[in-house]
């Protein structure tokens, strides 16, 4: 009887780390965007687009390559959709776009791709743990289909919702 709820509360805990470790990106990440938000990161970016005078198209390409590349650093794209995802609407505003879908849409999608891209994501970890292998020959394979995937992911959003 002893030896069976060992077991449960060994099953409960790791389900409970397995739950509430994700969780701890998604409050990294946030903290990581407070962080780039009280830097005036975003702020930088939005005004050299606003100094270049680009266009909407252009912000958005320039807000989800950001994104990419953080969901890449944090091996997570629901964590950093979930730190950038709030602040599209507001850079949304300054640019006068009124399909915030348009914008929020790619963003979605290439924090998502991030992770194929990212050395520390749980699946390349556990993959290369699994085979051997190093994490960094698995991104270098990775990068070339996903960095040709969110061109044609950016392109296609362009065509069909602007």
């Amino acid at each position: 009887c002893i030896a069976l709820i060992t077991l449960n509360t060994r099953a409960l805990y790791e389900t409970l780390y397995d739950s509430f470790h994700h969780a701890s990106f998604t409050v990294a990440a946030l903290i990581f965007a407070k962080g780039l938000e009280s830097l005036d990161f975003i702020n930088l970016i939005v005004n050299g687009c606003n100094a270049v005078n680009m266009g909407a198209v252009a912000v958005t390409v320039v807000f989800s390559t950001v994104v990419l590349f953080c969901s890449a650093m944090m091996g997570s794209g629901n964590a950093a959709f979930f730190a950038f995802g709030p602040m599209i609407p507001v850079i949304a505003a300054r640019f006068g776009i009124t399909n915030i879908a348009a914008m929020i849409l790619p963003v979605q999608l290439l924090a998502s791709m991030g992770r194929g891209i990212s050395p520390i994501s749980a699946v390349a970890v556990a993959i290369c743990g699994q085979t051997g292998t190093n994490t960094t020959d698995l991104v270098k394979r990775t990068l070339i289909p996903v960095l040709s995937t969110a061109l044609v992911i950016i392109v296609l959003n362009f065509i069909l919702n602007w």
